[in-house]
């Protein structure tokens, strides 16, 4: 799990407007890596937006070209580039 504060101080500034590989566990329990980017707003609908940002972050999937909701509890890690987030810990592209 990645901690919803840890994410937003630390990874999010690192990600925004970049593609990246997220890996959580969807809600019939099997696991998914989604590649994916944050900041994304050129297909919105113009609703509101009824997720609650303390518990889910949105982003656009690449591969599927629509939004998704990952839940910060089932977030287990995320790579973008040289940075490598698992479980909240900080690895380098070397450590892995």
């Amino acid at each position: 799990m990645i901690d919803r504060d840890y994410f937003q101080k630390w990874i999010e500034p690192k990600i925004v407007n970049r593609i990246f590989v997220a890996r959580f566990v969807k809600k019939d329990g099997t696991e998914r890596l989604i590649n994916c980017r944050l900041g994304v707003h050129k297909y919105l609908s113009g609703g509101k937006s009824v997720n609650n940002p303390d518990k889910h972050l949105t982003v656009y999937d690449m591969h599927k070209k629509g939004y998704r909701n990952i839940t910060f509890d089932t977030l287990t890690e995320i790579k973008c580039g040289k940075l490598h987030f698992v479980k909240g810990v900080m690895l380098t592209k070397e450590a892995v």
